[in-house]
């Protein structure tokens, strides 16, 4: 039997535009298994906003600006290495990027690429994401972004 314990991590999609397309940073992970949006555990004394900053700049090389929440998803999985049955809450928000300022990411990152964010939907491994990046869509439009 594992031990239950709950974990907070924080993310975001992160926008851009390219030839006036709106753009979003994924990664992928496993041996180019799973296409995910950045994100990761808050660390000790973090907020989830500082959280997803440096998250998105280790994971991405992105450095990013917070333009508001979008929402928290929430799941349950087993972590076999740690022994652990998670309960987890991801808080996502909407960042704009800053600049490129690394091309030296996580060790645990395959590739690094910026998508059309309606081909994302294609692409991300996680229904849960695929749901916040349509939400992330609304927000630019609402926001005047097209």
């Amino acid at each position: 039997m594992y031990r239950n314990e709950q974990e907070l991590s924080a993310g975001a999609i992160v926008f851009d535009f390219i030839n006036q397309l709106p753009v979003i940073v994924i990664y992928c992970r496993k041996n180019a298994t799973q296409w995910c949006l950045p994100k990761g555990k808050l660390e000790s004394g973090e907020t989830p906003e500082q959280a997803a900053i440096r998250e998105v700049q280790e994971e991405t090389g992105v450095r990013g600006e917070i333009i508001e929440h979008i929402e928290n998803i929430h799941y349950k999985y087993i972590d076999e290495k740690r022994q652990l049955a998670l309960d987890k809450t991801v808080f996502f928000f909407l960042m704009k990027k800053i600049a490129v300022v690394s091309q030296q990411y996580d060790p645990e990152v395959d590739a690094v690429e910026w998508i059309a964010i309606d081909k994302a939907f294609e692409k991300l491994s996680f229904e849960s994401e695929r749901r916040v990046v349509e939400k992330a869509i609304l927000l630019l439009r609402q926001k005047g972004y097209k």
